[in-house]
């Protein structure tokens, strides 16, 4: 059982009864997880009834047995990559990795169950998080380690199918070349459309905004998005040209607006120009996005 706003993760007993202490008055996300069951999220109001019970329906699963997979990236204070944490499962010494440059990892055939994964680096207080690895799914953590002991921020923890990791995504993030943007990414932005999370943050592109019916149009780029307005992604090299765009690996023309498509429905985004377009996706020279629904898992 977890509270995610105030950190708080409770493992319940032999006859199932779990305990979240003295909550302060309020309204709180409620999430509860077991091993072959399917995550059930809800709100809970606190003052409130104290007991209460949580109904959860098992989940259809292939093999019970089939290992899942651990991803994530792991930064220090102002998001900056940590490379070199060791990342290890606690009483599986075989479960154990490194994190890249970027900070980020993988850890593969984890056996499926409630696990702690334990992130080390020189200089920096350890941090412990308690995962559950559903059978033949990928569950992604995004520590964030200090220089010393204090209160630390908690935790995010995003399950989901391995959607992503079967089309490569995870593989071709780990590479220099490219932009990439996560689940977890996309939500610390809000953004309101696509088109706000490539601005500015994805070099040799420029968003180009014009009117519906118009879509030579180029709009002023700091305005943003306006009402009755279209977006697309355009290269800024001495060839202008329009990136092509994929959806869950298939090419989409979107009627030229990549905002048709709402970033809360987005699972991860993926920005290729020029000679980094992988071989798959080449069809334009320009540059390609690959838009990666949480549908598609």
């Amino acid at each position: 059982m977890e509270v995610p706003g105030l950190g708080i993760l409770v493992t319940s007993d032999a006859e199932g009864r779990f305990d979240l202490g003295g909550l302060p008055a309020g309204r709180y996300a409620l999430k509860a997880e077991r091993l072959g069951y399917q995550i059930l999220q809800g709100d809970l109001e606190v003052p409130g009834n104290r007991d209460f019970i949580v109904l959860l329906t098992r989940a259809e699963v292939g093999d019970p047995e089939e290992t899942g997979s651990v991803v994530g990236r792991v930064t220090e204070r102002g998001n900056r990559a940590l490379e070199d944490v060791e990342i290890t499962v606690l009483g599986r010494p075989r479960s154990r990795t490194l994190s890249n440059r970027q900070g980020r990892f993988t850890l593969r055939d984890v056996e499926p169950g409630l696990i702690e994964v334990r992130f080390v680096h020189l200089g920096f207080a350890p941090r412990t998080a308690k995962l559950i690895v559903q059978p033949g799914r990928t569950v992604e953590v995004a520590p964030t380690m200090v220089t010393q002991p204090i209160e630390l921020e908690p935790i995010q923890v995003t399950v989901r199918s391995s959607f992503l990791e079967q089309n490569g995504f995870y593989r071709r993030s780990e590479r220099v070349a490219g932009t990439h943007f996560t689940a977890l990414d996309i939500e610390r932005l809000t953004p309101n459309g696509i088109s706000e999370v490539i601005r500015g943050r994805v070099p040799g592109v420029r968003i180009q905004y014009g009117s519906y019916g118009a879509p030579g149009t180029d709009l002023d780029p700091s305005t943003g998005p306006a009402a009755g307005t279209m977006a697309r992604a355009v290269s800024r090299g001495e060839r202008s040209c329009v990136l092509s765009v994929y959806v869950d690996g298939k090419l989409e023309v979107l009627n030229g607006d990549i905002d048709l498509i709402p970033p809360e429905h987005l699972a991860a985004i993926e920005v290729y120009m020029g000679m980094d377009v992988p071989i798959q996706y080449s069809v334009n020279s320009c540059g390609v996005i690959l838009l990666w629904t949480s549908r598609g898992g």
